[in-house]
């Protein structure tokens, strides 16, 4: 089979959940023998003329650079939402798919992605699969917003009023900066500056969509035609494959596929189960968070809990904060990010995932649980849905109280009951048996369209 994946690029350029799991399922699919290849947006021109350039392949995949694609933003907000949004000629993908005419193609992200291109995939009878590894186009990246209704223009306009600017995502886009951030030691100095700055800086000013921060303008932005954009290239695909039911949840607000399914996602390296699991054994009960300091992750949340039982004197608990910087005590303790998970992992009992807003599935929660570690999860995450059997916590998200009340419940005999359960009865997905379910999907989607195909012939 031939098979096109877009996704955001290779490894190490890109980094992050959604690269991991594509990295792993070209290689997955390469090595079982399939023609495979990616499409990825690259740099951005004066020009809005989209055309496509190929590289050399990476590890046996194909690799072509999306040129002149729509900005990418990747996990930054969308300051103008006008320029995410434009008719294009679709002749380059046309003529792409001539010359390379895949089987299928699997979409991973909408960003930097024209219409266009899904139009031409149409136009060449090639169906259309797209996973949900973000929530690109109908809700705000990185921010904290309302999840309880549609978001209006105005709320959009606020959230987004920090949003990078055209000008520094086409520097992003740059060949010279992939080339930069394709180099580890380069990566390195460019983190070591940003905490740098991060720690002389001031923290910025928080915007909601009743109290909007100084730099906000007052001119509201049409969030809703770009939405709509995204929607209707959504409606157009063939199958959206759902890595949550959170998702589906998050997605169906706005669309209305063609056809779906929940499938959930995983990887080829979830770490190796314990023998001798340390979980309850601690003299306090540690508590991992992994969020870092984007504020929709929840390290506020974890704050209030430890400020909580700091003030009641109840230090039973201590948190232990990665990839943020703060002041360390009794109850918190701030670690930089670290490389090795099964290396860190010893030194918890909880992992933590108190996100605020919509997270489509995310790996720590399934990397946690197949190490014997239960998990405390807000119930917007979509991987909650690994947690049962006693094999962790759900509370309602952004509600300080419950999760609070919920830690307080735990102590070192539930704690090491719950290590158990996991260990005789959890049983993570198998990357290949994911593999095997993926192209399940992908065959269906190609012999539906044989079916189209054959009965418009008669």
């Amino acid at each position: 089979m031939r098979i096109l994946h877009y996704a955001l690029g290779f490894v190490p350029y890109r980094s992050g959940g959604l690269t991991r799991y594509v990295s792993d399922v070209t290689d997955a699919q390469h090595a079982a023998g399939h023609d495979v290849a990616m499409l990825w947006p690259g740099r951005m021109g004066s020009s809005k003329v989209p055309y496509i350039k190929r590289h050399r392949s990476v590890h046996g995949i194909g690799s072509f650079e999306l040129c002149n694609p729509l900005p990418v933003v990747l996990d930054q907000r969308v300051g103008d939402p006008e320029v995410f949004h434009y008719p294009v000629d679709g002749s380059c993908y046309r003529r792409f798919f001539e010359s390379y005419h895949p089987d299928i193609i699997h979409i991973h992200t909408l960003q930097g992605l024209h219409r266009e291109f899904v139009d031409a995939a149409h136009e060449a009878s090639i169906p259309t699969v797209f996973t949900t590894h973000d929530f690109f186009g109908l809700y705000p990246m990185n921010a904290i917003y309302p999840m309880d209704h549609n978001l209006s223009d105005w709320e959009c306009t606020v959230i987004n009023a920090s949003a990078p600017s055209l000008t520094q995502l086409r520097i992003l886009q740059s060949p010279i900066m992939r080339w930069v951030k394709s180099s580890v030691i380069l990566r390195r100095i460019l983190k070591t500056a940003s905490g740098i700055r991060k720690a002389r800086g001031k923290e910025p000013s928080k915007a909601t969509p009743d109290r909007p921060i100084q730099t906000c303008s007052n001119m509201m932005k049409p969030y809703s035609d770009f939405r709509s954009y995204v929607i209707a290239m959504l409606n157009s695909i063939d199958c959206i494959l759902y890595n949550s039911e959170v998702s589906k949840h998050a997605y169906e607000r706005y669309c209305t596929p063609r056809a779906s399914v929940v499938l959930p996602i995983t990887h080829a390296d979830m770490p190796k189960r314990m023998h001798d699991s340390q979980v309850g054994k601690h003299d306090r009960i540690h508590i991992a968070f992994l969020g870092g300091d984007r504020p929709y992750k929840g390290l506020s949340l974890i704050q209030k809990v430890a400020s909580m039982l700091q003030s009641e004197k109840i230090d039973e608990y201590h948190f232990d904060v990665y990839g943020a910087e703060g002041t360390s005590d009794n109850w918190v303790t701030y670690h930089q990010s670290f490389d090795d998970f099964e290396k860190e992992m010893t030194e918890w009992d909880i992992v933590a995932v108190p996100s605020l807003t919509y997270e489509s599935f995310g790996f720590v929660v399934p990397e946690a649980l197949s190490c014997g570690i239960p998990a405390i999860v807000s119930d917007c995450v979509g991987a909650k849905e690994l947690i049962r059997n006693g094999f962790g916590w759900i509370f309602r998200a952004g509600d300080i109280q419950q999760m609070a009340y919920l830690i307080q419940q735990i102590n070192h005999n539930i704690l090491s009951g719950a290590s158990k359960e996991l260990m005789n009865s959890y049983e993570p997905e198998e990357f290949s048996l994911h593999c095997l379910n993926l192209y399940g999907r992908y065959q269906f989607n190609i012999n539906k369209r044989d079916c189209k195909c054959n009965y418009r012939e008669r």
